[in-house]
């Protein structure tokens, strides 16, 4: 598979691994979830790196969905979904595996690349909170709370980011 075709897949699996299971999550969770899990899937089997491609789902899955349960824990917002640790939305920990490949295949230039990561990331993360709350699954009470988990969630894709860019210079020495 071209680079392009690499990126375009990506692209898509990270579509179907996000947003795909939003629009789901509230009726359908356990199909939300799956969405997810099987992008993930697939993108290991026609990705040009299964290690690679493993090691960054597993680190973003838990670190991502770590600081989601965080900001949960000490009350800057509520998971409102179901799932099984207290409310967590079975999408999630997907979502941000799913998230953190695209520093293999999308965001090349981002790599390894903090400050703009964590700002590229802070973005996003405003954007999907908001998606998440207009559907039911978040909810976040001000908008201080709402920013500060934003930046929360945008320093964690910031270290994605760093991460992938050292699994890739490994990936390359060995």
């Amino acid at each position: 598979m071209t680079n392009r075709a690499q990126r375009l897949t990506n692209l898509v699996l990270l579509q179907v691994a996000v947003i795909g299971p939003l629009l789901l999550a509230s009726r359908q969770p356990i199909v939300a979830a799956a969405m997810g899990w099987g992008a993930c899937a697939v993108q290991v089997a026609v990705g040009t790196s299964r290690r690679r491609d493993l090691a960054l789902m597993a680190i973003g899955g838990v670190l991502g969905t770590g600081v989601e349960l965080g900001a949960a824990g000490i009350g800057l917002m509520q998971f409102v979904g179901s799932g099984p640790v207290e409310g967590l939305p079975l999408w999630v920990p997907p979502s941000w595996a799913m998230l953190a490949v695209t520093f293999a295949y999308l965001l090349v230039r981002l790599r390894g690349r903090f400050v703009p990561s964590a700002v590229v990331g802070g973005l996003g993360s405003a954007a999907s909170l908001g998606a998440a709350t207009s559907a039911g699954e978040i909810a976040v009470d001000g908008a201080g709370r709402f920013a500060i988990v934003a930046v929360a969630l945008g320093v964690a894709v910031g270290v994605v980011s760093v991460i992938a860019a050292r699994l890739d210079s490994r990936e390359r020495d060995s």
